[in-house]
């Protein structure tokens, strides 16, 4: 089990440029079945920083503008390993980078290109500290979540169609690096993975919030073997 919570405060220096500060705790509880065996029993505290600039025109179906965000985290991080009784302490760092580019070719088709990169440092990293890739929101053609590593990096291209208001159809490309540092307690390989995927889609504007819908062929994947993703948008 895994509880989380999380807290931020942002200041705005301009109608485009924030900044933010924030806090984090986690706290991990393998469960007495788990098949992980070298799983530790942790809690992570952690502070951050985080700079956006945002000069898109729309944020739900932008046909213009850029989003660039770049965030720091890091804290401390306790744990017990299985079978011992004292309490150890590392330091954890994440480090984020997100950039996406909107324009519009000509009237109601916009290509959008989106580039993002995260990496995480740490002596006693485990699986609940991991990121992870894949599904609806990352890396299409692939199930949610399917790849986890210490450092990863992604892109999406997408030409959209405009449908007005916060509806379009678009045809992408993704693309996705996953790389998992070697660790020692708990042992883990080292290991690089390039994949990639591309297919159809769309969002709809609903009573709901924004209904997003596509069909992913991952790397090696046929027709037959492709992957329908569904999200739902909301805002409160």
């Amino acid at each position: 089990m895994r509880r989380s919570f999380d807290g931020k405060a942002t200041v705005l220096l301009s109608s485009t440029l924030s900044v933010s500060a924030g806090v984090q705790g986690i706290r991990v509880i393998p469960a007495l079945n788990t098949v992980l065996t070298t799983l530790p029993s942790s809690s992570t505290l952690s502070g951050s920083v985080e700079l956006l600039i945002d000069t898109r025109d729309n944020p739900f179906n932008p046909r213009s503008g850029v989003q660039l965000r770049n965030s720091y985290a890091g804290g401390s991080k306790s744990f017990t390993r299985p079978g011992a009784i004292d309490r150890e302490h590392d330091a954890v760092q994440r480090i984020e980078a997100d950039v996406s580019w909107f324009r519009e070719l000509f009237t109601r088709g916009i290509v959008a290109v989106a580039v993002h990169g995260r990496e995480l440092r740490g002596g006693s990293l485990d699986a609940s500290d991991l990121y992870r890739l894949g599904g609806a929101s990352t890396l299409r053609g692939y199930r949610e979540e399917q790849f986890s590593g210490t450092r990863l990096a992604w892109s999406n291209l997408e030409f959209r169609y405009s449908l007005g208001g916060r509806s379009f159809a678009f045809v992408f490309f993704d693309f996705g690096y996953i790389y998992s540092a070697p660790g020692e307690a708990p042992a883990r390989e080292e290991l690089t993975v390039t994949r990639n995927g591309y297919g159809i889609g769309g969002r709809l504007e609903t009573g709901l919030g924004v209904l997003g819908v596509s069909y992913a062929l991952g790397q090696g994947d046929s027709f037959s073997s492709g992957k329908i993703h569904f999200g739902l948008i909301n805002e409160f």
